[in-house]
């Protein structure tokens, strides 16, 4: 049906129409794996939005006006979903006494892609502390970007993790000191993150090219901010 984004599928030479169709949220990136197969992300705020069993139908909308970001798999015909989930939460992290805790709140998908196995991987950014992060993972909690990872049967996450958890307070804003603007993955699962960020505290491993920030750490009130740093961050498959 009619709606905000949509999906078209031209052929090799773009003589042909193969398949277009609606979609109902802002598509803001789109990966295609082997057989066809479409995998989109952005962001929602509608509770209609389509949902499938096994991956996480996070809250949208509501008093709180909370936003999510999405992961949905379109089959290479482009009849149906295959799957599809919604990620978000409600929590904040604010100021005493600030309005931030009445203000909106949410999730939004930037970049996807999908390795040779099938399994779709997702990155975003959220000013949410609770996202539906897994056991094991690096940094269970935000707010800040995240990566998460969709089995190939599209039945479960395997994992979800928070890059790192930096938070800034603007009145009445919360806002996460790293961001988060790019995505690929390797043949072996590994995924890799870019981005941006003036947070002090950023993982860095030993022996990187660099492995503290190079700018002046951020003052309340954080106007106006430092220059950001950029980051490339590699996560091993679990």
């Amino acid at each position: 049906t009619p709606g905000p984004g949509f999906v078209t599928k031209l052929s090799p030479d773009a003589s042909q129409l193969l398949f277009s169709t609606y979609f109902p949220a802002p598509i803001s990136a789109m990966a295609v794996d082997a057989a066809g197969n479409v995998y989109v992300t952005g962001t929602t705020e509608e509770p209609s939005f389509p949902t499938t069993a096994g991956l996480p139908a996070g809250p949208v909308g509501g008093i709180l006006y909370i936003y999510a970001a999405f992961l949905t798999k379109i089959s290479a015909d482009g009849s149906r979903i295959v799957y599809s989930t919604r990620l978000s939460g409600d929590g904040k992290s604010c100021g005493s006494g600030s309005s931030c805790f009445e203000s909106n709140r949410g999730a939004s998908g930037v970049a996807v892609a999908v390795d040779p196995a099938g399994n779709a991987y997702v990155t975003g950014n959220t000013d949410i502390t609770n996202l539906p992060s897994t056991p094991g993972a690096f940094l269970p909690g935000g707010p800040g970007p995240f990566v998460a990872k969709v089995n190939a049967a599209g039945t479960a996450l395997v994992y979800l993790t928070y890059l790192s958890n930096t938070n800034l307070i603007f009145y009445p804003h919360s806002t996460p000191a790293s961001t988060a603007t790019a995505l690929a993955v390797d043949a072996a699962g590994n995924a890799y993150l870019a981005g941006s960020t003036v947070d002090p505290q950023f993982p860095a491993t030993p022996g990187a090219w660099q492995t503290t920030f190079d700018g002046p750490a951020p003052v309340y009130p954080y106007t106006p901010l430092p220059p950001t740093d950029c980051f490339v961050a590699k996560i091993n498959p679990t």
